[in-house]
Formats: C-alpha cells, structure tokens, sequence
C-alpha cells in the first residue's frame, strides 16, 4: 500500500529530532508472483536467474 508508505514518511519526526523512529512494515516476499509466495525464505535475498525472471513476468501479464 503505498499511501500508507508515503503517510508513515511524512508523520516521521524532523530529520534533526534526537526521537528514535522505526517504521515496521509487515509485507509478503514475492506478493504477486506464486513460485516466490510459496517460498518466502528463498526469495528473501534470493537470485532471480533468467528463467525466473522470465515465469514471473509471464504471471504479471496474465494480470493485465
């Protein structure tokens, strides 16, 4: 959700406040594409090799 994204950064406290600020985002790895869905822990930090690339571009044009 990307207005919420953008309204957490704009209710931050001022760059110079001496507040320590954290922003938690509770988010889906791969959300969109079902082989990365089905296997967050592999997707975290994983390498999206020219096959993959090429399956999940394929899943996100069966979308539009």
């Amino acid at each position: 959700d990307i207005g919420a994204v953008v309204n957490a950064f704009d209710s931050l406290p001022d760059a110079n406040s001496s507040v320590p600020t954290c922003i938690v985002a509770r988010t889906l790895k791969g959300k969109g594409i079902s082989f990365m869905e089905a296997e967050p822990r592999t997707w975290h930090l994983g390498y999206l090799g020219p096959n993959d690339r090429d399956r999940a571009v394929a899943e996100i044009k069966e979308r539009l």
